[in-house]
């Protein structure tokens, strides 16, 4: 068998894919078994990487920043690394994410990812500017994607001890996917470099972000790495500030089928006039944009309607942390008025989501007729349920009852968690409360899959029976 296997080690490898997509932890006891089946496994285990929890996450970065020396076999397990993803909420770091205890370690890692293809970090730590400056400068030509936050310094940015030519026009040919979410102004010749390679790569771009989340007010980064010379045309997401929405470079909105636009429904000075509006983005599926510039995307004239079928009001979402939480919310009258536009899409809107203090349980069927269409409804809650027990036991019989095609209905103490010291809903740990209520939204509904009331974990069901799962089973 040894013999076989060392003939041919194709077979190990797909034994320990098959292991991995499980689990990938289990893969780390297969590779005592000896060396042959450690030199195979080892960059199975180590090609893809997402990190989620905050412990196991700093292990694997540390394993990784250590020297070839002091492995068994030598090996720079970072050169193994072709996918690198880095999502640990920011809320669940025990320390500052301004410490070293990641980004000291991480740049050691990325300096040594030389065939790295997908990179994405998004934890806004220190260093940064240093691994935007190694990820753009074109010494990592397979890469794909690059997602990074860079925030604020609190000490002088090492970016320039990175290399970088900003007029180079081959660099990163592969690349599709570019998302930045900057705190402050980029140094002059990294934003340099930033904007040749989007304007030198406008033509095969497929996802764009450039947004500045947590920048001084009155401070423009994003118009300023944008390429006004070139123009992306085969973009098909969006993640971009109101404020550039007009820019030369996204004159083509053809291909854009989502569009995100961050910001809190006052937020939008710079689009006083709206009109521009109509004429671009004829194809968008799915948006996010705050309340106030819903009406421009959901127009009356039945030649400029949109096919939208997913709508994140105010950029709501289950998914969303506590972290992610900037204060923005729905009051009732405002879904009053907003809710009634879902009527002019050109496609039926399916899938909703929106953030909201209080949703009375007796003003309910007010929307009802506007939500008939839905097969996902997420309701983020910026204030506790009161008299939840009741509360949710009725919306059985108010709203569940009267939604044919849902099939998943999540509430999200996300906001609550954010204002309370990551304290949710006080109902949020209550077992059989949500039993009952899941028992009662049955009585109303035979497509109802999924059900959350708390953004901590879910319920699925199976056969007829309701089962928790990990809130992380969410995309």
């Amino acid at each position: 068998m040894i013999t076989s296997l060392s003939q041919d080690p194709a077979v190990l490898v797909k034994i320990g894919e098959f292991i991995g997509l499980r689990r990938r932890a289990d893969l780390l006891p297969l590779l005592l078994v000896n060396k042959l089946v450690n030199a195979v496994l080892t960059p199975v285990l180590y090609t893809d990487i997402d990190l989620l929890e905050c412990a196991s996450a700093l292990k694997c970065i540390r394993t990784l920043a250590a020297p070839p020396s002091l492995r068994a076999f030598r090996r720079d397990l970072p050169a193994l690394v072709q996918a690198f993803v880095l999502r640990v909420p920011a809320e669940d770091l025990p320390w500052s994410p301004d410490s070293h205890a990641f980004g000291a370690p991480l740049l050691t890692c990325l300096l040594r990812m030389v065939n790295l293809r997908h990179f994405t970090c998004l934890l806004p730590l220190p260093f940064a500017p240093s691994m935007l400056a190694l990820l753009v400068s074109g010494s990592r030509p397979l890469l794909q994607t690059i997602e990074l936050v860079i925030p604020k310094a609190r000490e002088p940015r090492p970016a320039m001890r990175i290399r970088l030519d900003p007029d180079d026009p081959a660099k990163l040919p592969d690349l599709r996917t570019f998302k930045l979410d900057v705190w402050q102004p980029l140094e002059p010749t990294l934003a340099r470099t930033v904007h040749n390679l989007l304007r030198s790569r406008a033509n095969t771009l497929k996802s764009l972000a450039l947004t500045s989340s947590l920048a001084e007010e009155g401070v423009d980064i994003v118009n300023q790495l944008l390429p006004s010379n070139a123009t992306f045309t085969s973009l098909e997401e969006l993640h971009i500030e109101a404020s550039a929405l007009s820019h030369p470079s996204l004159r083509q909105t053809a291909s854009i089928k989502t569009l995100s636009i961050p910001g809190s429904p006052t937020d939008d000075e710079d689009l006083q006039d709206h009109a521009f509006i109509h004429d671009s983005f004829p194809a968008i599926e799915s948006l996010a944009c705050p309340n106030s510039i819903l009406p421009a995307f959901f127009p009356e004239d039945v030649q400029r309607r949109r096919p939208i079928h997913t709508l994140r009001l105010n950029g709501a979402s289950y998914g969303m942390r506590s972290f992610d939480y900037t204060g923005d919310e729905s009051d009732w009258f405002e879904l009053q008025e907003f809710l009634p536009l879902l009527r002019h899409s050109a496609v039926p809107v399916r899938h909703l989501s929106f953030a909201v203090m209080d949703l009375p349980i007796e003003d309910l069927p007010d929307i009802v007729p506007h939500l008939m269409t839905l097969e996902t409804l997420v309701v983020a809650f910026t204030d506790d349920i009161e008299d939840a027990e009741e509360y949710l036991v009725q919306l059985g019989r108010v709203l569940i009852a009267h939604l044919p095609h849902l099939h998943t209905f999540l509430l999200s103490d996300a906001p609550v968690k954010a204002q309370n010291e990551d304290r949710g809903f006080r109902h949020a740990q209550n077992i059989p409360l949500q039993r009952k209520a899941l028992a009662e939204y049955s009585k109303h509904s035979s497509n109802l899959q999924r059900v959350a009331f708390t953004s901590d974990f879910l319920w699925e069901k199976r056969g007829s029976d309701w089962s928790l799962i990990p809130a992380t089973s969410i995309a």
